[in-house]
């Protein structure tokens, strides 16, 4: 059985689906581990697990299951908090371990921002990794580029180059390995998650690229920019808040305008400290590029307007209308929504929420 690692700071869980629905398609028996679950073969083993990582030993059970099962590919996110912790994840013997992408901003579970990064180098230099994957046009490609890799991007001197020819709210039209093709993903965020992917099945050669371009036309990625249609109008369900400029501003690019609004609800801390009120107050600087926001409230949370009106907004004007609940939210943005507007949900682990009151809706 092969191993393969995927790490960074964010998209971790987009290319692990990438390539998990890929390998099922052309009939490889493959397991993955993510913050969306535990999955087998299309199977369930653990839904929401949220954690990303699992505990050394624990891990070890279920790929001992894998190896039992005959699995032929296992996908493992590996996050710096597992490091962190001492375990051993990362020292698994990984036929390849691809980076995302890297930022430093996603310190708050460390020591400092140089701790947080030398736990993801940990990751890409373990002495049991086979081959580590770098994106040629990451922003920090610096801090990692003495590890020993292959690249991937858009760039003629990738050694895994994908080519974005259009990027639209039905989806991305992209060109790899000669083959032009196109997915319902959308957003800059989602091309970069591709060409990840792809270098990840190119690097252990099972990429069929003229079946990849029959899968790649409907992939489901649980909850990170994932699209919704309901008649004629367009909603976008996003799990990330600290990730609110990739989402809005990359929205923002792909439908052309800013003729977006938006249904946004905190995250609760109990004791939220510094860096979470400076993370709420960068989010809210992307926020006001939306026409118009929803404030809702899953978790009858009863701080929630005062949250959003003095750590998100930082007390400046902004046209929103609080609604208590996510039922009432969804059905009055819709109803209000025009057909060239797009509804934007920045929605955590309420996504599914979100998405089984559209279709019931619908």
């Amino acid at each position: 059985m092969k191993l393969i690692g995927i790490t960074g700071s964010c998209g971790k869980t987009s290319v692990a689906e990438i390539v998990y629905q890929y390998l099922l398609y052309v009939g490889y028996k493959v397991s993955l581990y993510c913050s969306n679950g535990l999955f087998v073969n299309g199977l369930t083993r653990e839904k929401d697990f949220f954690q990303s990582t699992l505990y050394g030993k624990e891990l070890d059970e279920f790929l001992k299951e894998d190896v039992e099962n005959e699995v032929n590919y296992a996908i493992v996110e590996i996050t710096a908090e597992s490091v962190k912790r001492n375990d051993t994840v990362h020292l698994l013997p990984f036929d390849v371990v691809a980076l995302t992408n890297f930022y430093r901003g996603l310190h708050n579970h460390f020591d400092s921002k140089e701790h947080y990064l030398s736990c993801k180098r940990k990751i890409l230099t373990s002495s049991n990794v086979k081959e580590v994957l770098l994106r040629l046009e990451e922003p920090n490609y610096n801090l990692f580029s003495d590890i020993k890799h292959l690249t991937y991007g858009y760039s003629d001197q990738a050694n895994y180059q994908l080519k974005v020819l259009d990027n639209k709210i039905d989806g991305l039209h992209l060109i790899y390995d000669g083959v032009e093709f196109r997915t319902n993903l959308i957003t800059g965020y989602h091309a970069r998650n591709m060409a990840c992917a792809l270098a990840i099945l190119s690097c252990l050669n099972i990429l069929d690229i003229n079946a990849f371009k029959k899968y790649a036309q409907n992939i489901y990625i649980r909850g990170r920019f994932e699209r919704l249609k309901v008649g004629n109008k367009n909603i976008v369900i996003d799990t990330g808040f600290v990730g609110a400029d990739m989402l809005l501003l990359g929205l923002e690019q792909t439908v052309g305008n800013t003729n977006f609004k938006i249904i946004y609800s905190s995250v609760h801390y109990n004791e939220p400290n510094e860096w979470i009120k400076n993370a709420r107050s960068r989010v809210g600087e992307f926020l006001r590029r939306g026409k118009f926001i929803y404030l809702t409230n899953p978790k009858n949370a009863l701080d929630e307007e005062d949250i959003f009106i003095h750590d998100v907004m930082n007390n400046e004007p902004v046209n929103y209308r609080y609604i208590p609940t996510l039922e009432q939210a969804c059905k009055i943005a819709l109803d209000e929504l025009k057909e060239d507007e797009t509804l934007v949900i920045f929605a955590r682990e309420h996504y599914r929420k979100y998405r089984h009151c559209f279709e019931n809706i619908q």
